[in-house]
């Protein structure tokens, strides 16, 4: 059975299958190619020089052999630094995941994170439209956030791809569904993922909205199981090779039932 789009919920290969191959690396994005999920996960920051760097933290320190905050470092000196537990690899730019995607039927989750305390990256969202538009993959892209404001920055360049609001713990927590909804409508997205732990109270809500609703976090066997179970639309896991599989059990007890 094919495992892709025989089943509603999404995969989404987190930071390149962090868990497999370390936090994004080269090795991750190419071996999530040969896994069947539908989309790949990552995150850019924006550098010194207005390069688009694929990495998790605005501080280099916790994933590579340096130091010193992306916004203040240049390209030529952050491609030179090793990711660690990578064997050796140096991290990408969005324009080289954009070109080992483009031919492909795996889309990209592409996470806009800011910098140091916080602050927006400006022109980022300009800079990732151009990218993602150089290489036809508009409408392959999913572009998420925790935070609206680059949500609400992208419209102003005519995206056509889907954006999707993170919404982090506390912020649902503390606003509730319906305000975290009506935020969202207010500026025209109607894409959600809530942390795994939140899925089971949040789903029937977001449903009855018609809006599209996906899980972050699900990185274990529980949680994936519980991700599938939910038939959540889509959802990030550090470790896809488990998901895919998992998945696939589901779609043969789904079959085998009919």
């Amino acid at each position: 059975m094919d495992g892709r789009n025989c089943y509603r919920t999404k995969i989404a290969s987190h930071r390149a299958g962090t868990l497999l191959w370390g936090e994004l690396t080269p090795m991750g994005f190419r071996n999530t190619l040969k896994l069947p999920v539908e989309q790949v996960e990552l995150d850019i920051h924006l550098s010194k020089d207005g390069r688009l760097v694929v990495m998790h933290d605005h501080n280099i320190g916790r994933v590579t052999d340096s130091k010193g905050e992306i916004a203040e470092l240049a390209w030529p000196e952050l491609s030179k630094v090793t990711i660690n537990y990578s064997g050796g690899q140096n991290p990408l730019l969005l324009e080289d995941v954009c070109e080992l995607y483009s031919q492909t039927d795996v889309d990209l989750r592409l996470e806009i994170k800011t910098s140091k305390d916080w602050v927006h990256y400006e022109g980022i969202e300009e800079n990732a439209v151009d990218v993602i538009r150089s290489f036809g993959m508009e409408e392959r892209t999913t572009i998420s956030s925790f935070s609206l404001q680059p949500l609400q920055n992208i419209e102003k360049f005519h995206f056509t791809g889907n954006r999707l609001w993170l919404v982090g713990q506390e912020i649902l927590g503390f606003l509730g569904m319906g305000n975290v909804y009506s935020l969202g409508r207010q500026i025209g997205i109607n894409a959600f993922s809530v942390h795994i732990g939140q899925i089971k109270d949040s789903i029937d809500f977001f449903r009855t909205m018609d809006a599209s609703i996906g899980a972050y976090g699900a990185h274990c066997h529980r949680t994936i199981t519980e991700a599938l179970a939910l038939e959540v639309d889509v959802f990030t896991t550090d470790r896809p090779d488990l998901a895919a599989k998992l998945r696939e059990k589901t779609q043969n007890r789904i079959a085998n039932s009919t």
